[in-house]
């Protein structure tokens, strides 16, 4: 595994956990707003 993917997959279950645990919000942005 490269470095920058296992960096990726760290940051994804990270984010996963804080979104799991309700220390974040993740709210839908429509494409046009991106």
């Amino acid at each position: 595994m490269h470095s920058r993917t296992k960096h990726i997959e760290l940051w994804h279950h990270y984010i996963r956990k804080k979104i799991h645990k309700q220390s974040i919000e993740v709210e839908f942005i429509p494409s046009e707003y991106q």
